[in-house]
């Protein structure tokens, strides 16, 4: 068998096939009218027909076609080269994201226990904190990562900046998790506080670091 032929991220092609096959086995069974988009309060704030569940359906195929691509120029097969790790999490992460973010509004209108706002704060916050695991793994570049000219000018502030970075997305999503679980206000301020003070002081640091660096040449 030719290896070569097959594509590099196989299971998300066949959880993607397992996934429209699904939408169109439970399409009958769907109102008229699916949720498209939920407020800072998780309330339907916007709809559409339901056939848009098909267009979102075809989403992760599109992705993955891209990513099958995209290597086949030199400028994307250096990057993943260079970021094997991080990049193929990326990928996996991405391509679950959009398949969930077909299945969330489903099951939502179709069990009625089913918490929109838990699955997708558990769903966002599983996904950063994984992609934040991997941070530390990038090699310097001008288009993954935390990024500035600074950073990338010192490979001890790049790897600094990256690990700092990480812990950042670890954080957030640790507490995205427990937001959704817990459904509190207070968690979700929490979370957002996280994030936007942490990439202040992600950043503020990358510039401490770097004028440490400079001193030292």
């Amino acid at each position: 068998m030719n290896t070569q032929r097959i594509p590099r991220l196989w299971p998300m092609w066949v959880l993607s096939a397992v996934s429209l096959v699904g939408v169109l086995l439970v399409y009958d069974t769907l109102p008229e009218m699916m949720p498209t988009h939920y407020n800072f309060k998780w309330e339907v704030d916007r709809t559409a027909h339901k056939s848009l569940m098909f267009a979102e359906a075809l989403l992760p195929f599109l992705f993955l076609a891209m990513m099958e691509y995209m290597p086949r120029r030199k400028r994307y097969a250096e990057m993943r080269k260079n970021h094997e790790k991080a990049y193929r999490m990326m990928e996996i992460v991405t391509a679950f994201m959009l398949l969930m973010l077909v299945w969330i509004p489903i099951l939502g209108v179709r069990i009625s226990e089913f918490k929109v706002e838990t699955a997708l704060s558990v769903l966002l916050g599983v996904c950063f904190a994984v992609l934040g695991n991997y941070m530390p793994t990038i090699r310097p570049n001008k288009y993954f990562g935390v990024k500035g000219f600074w950073i990338r000018k010192h490979e001890s502030v790049w790897r600094k900046s990256q690990k700092a970075g990480g812990y950042l997305l670890v954080g957030f999503g640790i507490s995205m998790i427990l937001a959704g679980l817990t459904r509190s206000s207070v968690l979700y301020a929490a979370a957002a506080a996280v994030m936007v003070l942490g990439l202040l002081l992600v950043f503020a640091w990358t510039i401490v670091w770097y004028q440490r660096a400079e001193k030292k040449e």
